[in-house]
């Protein structure tokens, strides 16, 4: 998990080393690195020298160095330096109970600004890494598991539960009723414990009172209703978990899915299913036993997360990395008799920098707001991608387009779309663009020399007046070089 959130807040801050590290009174040590040389991604759960030590002071602060000078006092030096570091990005992680329990940071060898979105990514990571080092902790030191955290219900930790409950479920089903040390420890376990009949359509034998709580339905409703799974699962699910529980039936191994379901009142929750076959003395299948948690918070936090790393934080549209991602995709899948064409828009906003500088970024971020606003809804019918690459540069995607004609069409009006000023607080901003469009001609061309072509296109609309498009051609690379 750690690791996972490391690698996230290196892609997230576009730095190439990242790492978590806990302090503790006489030590300090690496729990999670990425992009760090031999020599120091060796030292990884070992103690560090005390020369690199945080002064205690500023381990609860939010550092943010974008450049180390020689003459600097920052308590980061001797980390920077020791790493051939020059800008750093520091979050403290925070207990439960706000003690400090070290921090996450990305770096870079380069100076570097660290972006709004870098910082309010890296203070979400810190806060998920911090529970799950607590939670490490605690199970190190406590009998049992720790009390599941309904924020970050880690799959390891669902496994273990699993395990532990399954074990206790492989007793005689003639004898249930009779089991009431079994029966209490069942109804006390935060999950849906079933018994399912393999004869009349696995109908269920017995199913736990958490299924209220999870699912919205009394036990007894559940009992009655033969068909009660069909209404539960999620109908674009139901289809592939009959097949996988046949399947199960048919090879008598442990079923393990997830999927979605439907409570009473409509929600759709996410949730993890595991059974085991339970056999009687002579060996024959006599009945599914299972348990089913609720993992809608964990599948949430991952779609976050996974949102985060595709996504610009301000405007919500595709970041560089995604794009690039579709773009290759767009490639390899594209036939060289192909019917249309595909092409790149590079576009940056004229004199951007103007209302930055007297007005602010405040108003300049949501005049970005608006211009992504405005690109969504010029190609929501079109195939393609819309992407902000940083600053005010915004990047399309286009990959059917019909002709040469249509693609002109297609640019003029997302120039006539930016015809309209921009009102803020009875202010109107004009705002204007520049275009730049490259073709996938030929069609083995790869994605950096495509963006490149679109990108010196741009700089050609630029410098023919601004607020016009241009088609890159072979003779502007040799006029801009």
């Amino acid at each position: 998990m750690l690791n996972r959130l490391t690698r996230l807040a290196a892609t997230i801050c576009q730095a190439p080393v990242a790492l978590i590290m806990v302090v503790e009174t006489e030590r300090q040590f690496f729990v999670s690195q990425v992009g760090l040389t031999a020599q120091w991604a060796q030292l990884q759960e070992t103690p560090l020298p005390k020369s690199l030590w945080h002064p205690p002071e500023t381990l609860e602060e939010t550092l943010i160095v974008e450049a180390i000078s020689e003459d600097s006092i920052s308590p980061l030096v001797s980390l920077g330096k020791g790493l051939n570091m020059a800008a750093y990005l520091k979050v403290p992680l925070k207990s439960s109970r706000k003690d400090i329990l070290g921090y996450v940071c990305v770096m870079s060898p380069q100076p570097k600004a660290w972006q709004p979105s870098s910082l309010e990514g890296l203070t979400d990571i810190a806060a998920i890494a911090a529970r799950e080092i607590e939670q490490v902790a605690c199970r190190r030191v406590e009998q049992g598991l720790a009390t599941p955290d309904p924020y970050l219900n880690e799959l390891a930790q669902t496994n273990e539960i699993l395990a532990q409950t399954l074990s206790s479920l492989k007793l005689n089903l003639n004898q249930l009723s009779a089991k009431v040390d079994y029966r209490t420890l069942v109804e006390q376990v935060p999950a849906i414990i079933y018994i399912n009949s393999l004869e009349n359509g696995n109908s269920t034998l017995y199913v736990s009172p958490q299924v209220q709580e999870i699912l919205g339905y009394a036990p007894d409703q559940c009992l009655v209703d033969v068909q009660f799974w069909h209404h539960v699962i999620h109908p674009d699910d139901y289809d592939w978990i009959t097949q996988a529980r046949a399947r199960a039936n048919t090879t008598q191994q442990t079923f393990q899915r997830e999927y979605r379901m439907v409570r009473q009142d409509g929600e759709i929750i996410w949730v993890r299913d595991e059974a085991v076959l339970v056999k009687d003395t002579a060996s024959h299948p006599k009945c599914w036993q299972g348990i089913i948690l609720d993992i809608t918070a964990r599948r949430l936090l991952e779609a976050q997360l996974a949102h985060q790393a595709t996504h610009d934080a301000l405007t919500g549209l595709a970041n560089r990395v995604h794009f690039v991602s579709c773009l290759e995709s767009a490639l390899q899948n594209r036939n060289v008799h192909d019917d249309g064409l595909l092409a790149v828009l590079f576009l940056d906003l004229d004199d951007f920098k103007t209302i930055n500088d007297s007005l602010g970024h405040r108003v300049g971020d949501q005049v970005l707001i608006e211009v992504a606003a405005r690109l969504n809804q010029c190609f929501e019918t079109l195939l393609g991608q819309v992407a902000r690459f940083g600053g005010d540069e915004f990047v399309i995607l286009l990959e059917a387009v019909p002709s040469l004609t249509g693609l002109r069409s297609t640019v003029q009006r997302l120039l006539d779309t930016f015809e309209e000023p921009i009102l803020w607080q009875g202010i109107l901003l004009p705002i204007h663009i520049s275009v730049g469009v490259a073709l996938n001609v030929p069609h083995q061309m790869g994605v950096d020399q495509l963006l490149q072509n679109a990108d010196i296109a741009m700089y050609e609309a630029k410098r023919s007046g601004k607020g016009c498009y241009r088609l890159f051609q072979a003779g502007m690379q040799v006029s801009l070089v």
